[in-house]
């Protein structure tokens, strides 16, 4: 009896408040569904990142934190536009289109009775704490951008790239990790 390969593991290293890594996981699920219609299967986990871990726990006003950071309030309407553009999940959808405080436990609460749980999270400090933990892995390890991706933790690139570089980026490494399991995707 042979050892049965697993999954190859594309970690997405992702900030919801970030409207690339909201167009990235478009185009990523349309790269892996390529990747799939030809019989090859990446296991996707998604670990969290901050871009602005200094911003204060009760925020800031949201127009004028975007102008500020994208120098005027016309880009950030224009980038908003764009990322609308691209497709709408709940918490991206809750940020970026109906500009929702999506740190807010109570709208977080939510956004999770929407997708179908029965009961909204509890944001405890434990989680808190976990989800900055893994934000400051990230950093330590030289994350700097977001969307990431690493593949069985090597990283493979940084942005919202194209579906087909995604696509091919991922074939690559999977097939330089097991070149047999790949062939017959090809």
């Amino acid at each position: 009896m042979g050892i049965e390969a697993h999954s190859p593991t594309l970690t997405v290293v992702s900030d919801t408040i970030c409207p690339w890594c909201f167009v990235g996981k478009r185009k990523l699920e349309a790269a892996l569904q390529i990747l799939a219609d030809r019989g090859l299967a990446i296991d996707v986990e998604w670990r969290p990142y901050q871009l602005n871990p200094d911003m204060p726990d009760k925020g800031m006003d949201r127009r004028e934190y975007r102008a500020a950071k994208f120098g005027s309030i016309v880009t950030s309407d224009e980038m908003d536009a764009r990322v609308k553009a691209a497709g709408v999940e709940l918490l991206f959808r809750a940020y970026f289109i109906e500009g929702r405080d999506i740190g807010r436990e109570e709208v977080l609460r939510e956004i999770a009775f929407a997708a179908g749980f029965d009961h909204g999270p509890s944001v405890s400090a434990e989680l808190w704490e976990l989800v900055e933990q893994e934000a400051m892995d990230a950093r330590r390890s030289g994350v700097r951008a977001v969307p990431t991706f690493l593949l069985d933790d090597h990283l493979l690139f940084a942005g919202a790239q194209p579906v087909q570089a995604i696509a091919l980026a991922l074939l690559r490494a999977a097939e330089s990790r097991d070149p047999s399991r790949i062939a017959a995707a090809r």
